[in-house]
Formats: structure tokens, C-alpha cells, sequence
């Protein structure tokens, strides 16, 4: 099921583009609708490649001292035009900050939870970044939505695992389950909460020393 509904979706789009009599905005239209539905398709393949590999207990990484800010606002950007089409931003605070991380996999657990915020959440999405402890440091992705169902929040983590009313949006299930898996791997841990503003907050909390595994 979660391949055949964005494929279907994607197929319906192209059929639509290639019909006669299309005029430039419905092409434009379709055409986006199918780059959606592709980058969902492309997400959905490596989430499960990397539930595989954690299967077989192994998720490599290639752990590199990076610029947080850096690899965090180039997640930011990815995400940028998406959210100006739904009238919202993302904004991202924080200090330049080194940490000793898997550039992509960190990217991949961000983006994650900026995907859930765009798809379940309302309002700005902040970004922030900064110490927690004297060796770790912790990234949270916070939205102004109604935040998460309280009875869906212990198994936020779980595969495969949404809310009730979220099924039927094309989402696979498998972000956040990701994102636990990505900061385990680095030796840290994930965790998702209700703010106590409104909208909910993820945010992993990562080691940034050299004793990151």
C-alpha cells in the first residue's frame, strides 16, 4: 500500500500531463504533483534501506566532524519552497556548533521530522540547535500545529506507526522510526513531546565527541 498510492498518484499525474488540450497552468499542475509524488517515492525507498540495513544490524556511518548549522540549513533550504507553497516558513536558530555526525544520515533524520511537520503540523516550523550537556547537543524540530494525539505519542517511534487521522495522506509511517534508528546509531536517542505553547516538538539529542559510535 505504501508504494501503489504515491504510484497511482504519480501514474494519474502523467496521464493528465500527456492528455490533448492541456493548458500551461494544468500542465505546470500535474507536472509538480509528479515531482511531489517522485521525491515521496524516493524518500519512502531510502527509509526502507535503512530499515533493512538496521534489520541486519548494521547502519553505517561515516561520522566526520561537520558544522551543524551548515548541514541543518541545508536541510532548511531543501524544504524551503515546499513550505512558501503552503504559506509557512522555516526558520532555523543557533550558534555555529561543530559536531561529530554522519552528514547525510543526520540529514535524513532531520528532514524526516520537517516532512512530518509540513504534513501534520500548522504554523512556522523552527529549527534550533544548541548544547544540552557538556558533550552532547540536541536539534529540535518544532511546529505551531495541534501537536501530537496524547494516546499516539509511546509509540511515536514505532514502524509503520500514525495517527488515526493521518492515514489516508500518503505518508509511509516510517519517519520518525528513522529518526530514532539514525541517533541510536550516533549513540544519542530521539524523543517527541507535546510544547507546552501548542504544536509538537522532536528532537535528537546527539554525542559530539569522538566516543560516538
Amino acid at each position: 500500500h505504501e508504494l501503489r498510492t504515491p504510484l497511482a498518484i504519480l501514474r494519474t499525474e502523467l496521464d493528465l500531463a500527456l492528455a490533448e488540450g492541456r493548458s500551461p497552468a494544468e500542465l505546470r499542475a500535474a507536472l509538480s504533483s509528479a515531482a511531489e509524488e517522485t521525491d515521496r517515492l524516493t524518500q519512502l525507498a531510502e527509509d526502507l534501506l535503512t530499515i533493512a540495513q538496521t534489520e541486519r544490524g548494521e547502519l553505517p556511518l561515516r561520522l566526520s566532524r561537520v558544522d551543524l548549522r551548515e548541514v541543518l540549513e541545508g536541510v532548511r533550504r531543501r524544504f524551503a519552497r515546499r513550505a512558501e507553497e503552503e504559506g509557512r516558513e522555516i526558520s532555523l536558530q543557533g550558534m555555529p556548533l561543530q559536531g561529530r555526525v554522519d552528514r547525510l544520515r543526520l540529514d535524513q533524520a532531520v528532514g524526516s521530522i520537517i516532512d512530518n511537520a509540513l504534513r501534520y503540523g500548522g504554523g512556522e516550523i523552527e529549527v534550533t540547535f544548541a548544547p544540552a550537556a557538556a558533550d552532547s547537543v540536541e536539534i529540535h524540530v518544532r511546529d505551531h500545529g495541534d501537536g501530537f494525539p496524547p494516546e499516539f505519542l509511546p509509540r511515536a517511534f514505532e514502524r509503520f506507526s500514525r495517527p488515526k487521522a493521518s492515514r489516508t495522506d500518503g505518508g509511509s509511517g516510517l519517519g520518525l522510526a528513522i529518526v530514532r534508528t539514525v541517533a541510536r546509531a550516533h549513540g544519542g536517542e530521539a524523543f517527541a513531546a507535546n510544547a507546552s505553547g501548542g504544536g509538537a516538538d522532536v528532537w535528537l539529542s546527539l554525542p559530539r565527541s569522538d566516543r560516538a559510535v
